[in-house]
């Protein structure tokens, strides 16, 4: 599953001029409008104003998009099998400790069996595709 086609096909990850896939490492994506997006094997970044270079989401809100965004994603159905995707998805203030916590991905999806993070959202890029087999 590529998270990032998900993201950008519901508003929440921008491209540049209609663009419906970006390169490798988020070339072609619009950081100014975008809220959230994955990067590597594991979690989902929120575009965090403060903490990324380009970040548009205020502190004060990102307790309302992570918790819609777990919402989303826990109905989530592939749509040639009508099986949901993902399975849960943890807040990673709830998991995590320490002081690296701040560094650590806001929400970790627990994939259901048979799917994974796909290998473009891990290198930062948008397919046109959700679902791969």
């Amino acid at each position: 599953m590529n998270l990032n086609a998900w993201l950008h096909q519901n508003g929440y990850l921008a491209l540049q001029n209609g663009m419906r896939e970006s390169g490798n490492y988020f070339d072609g994506v619009d950081w100014p409008r975008t809220r959230a997006y994955t990067f590597g094997l594991g979690g989902l970044y929120l575009n965090l104003h403060g903490r990324e270079a380009r970040g548009i989401v205020p502190l004060e809100h990102a307790s309302a998009l992570k918790a819609e965004l777990i919402r989303k994603l826990t109905a989530l159905k592939d749509d040639e099998t009508g099986e949901t995707a993902i399975r849960n998805v943890h807040d990673s203030t709830a998991v995590y400790r320490g002081p690296y916590l701040h560094v650590a991905p806001d929400l970790l999806p627990g994939y259901a069996p048979g799917y994974r993070a796909s290998w473009s959202a891990a290198v930062g890029r948008v397919s046109a595709y959700r679902f791969r087999r």
